[in-house]
């Protein structure tokens, strides 16, 4: 990924739209997105990995979660909220 963390978001925006997998937007139930994106966004804080209060909040299978560096959770977490706000728009 780039040093440009709001290019990066909306890259991992469209990586995931594409993805076969809950997260993709069409296939995600309602408050599953914003949930998500908390849980990878806590998961970004040094030690709350091995709380597991990140895996708590994860709406989906535990299959599902990755491990990934703090700038990586974050870059996702974005990604997801933009695509929460972007299903809201739609249903306005």
């Amino acid at each position: 990924m780039s040093e440009n963390a709001i290019g990066d978001i909306l890259e991992e925006r469209e990586r995931l739209r594409n993805a076969e997998r809950p997260w993709n937007g069409r296939l995600a139930r309602s408050g599953e997105l914003p949930k998500a994106a908390a849980a990878l966004a806590l998961a970004s804080v040094p030690g709350m990995i091995l709380s597991m209060w990140p895996q708590r909040l994860w709406p989906w299978p535990a299959k599902d979660w990755e491990l990934l560096d703090p700038r990586d959770y974050l870059v996702r977490a974005g990604a997801l909220i933009v695509m929460a706000i972007e299903r809201l728009d739609r249903a306005s």
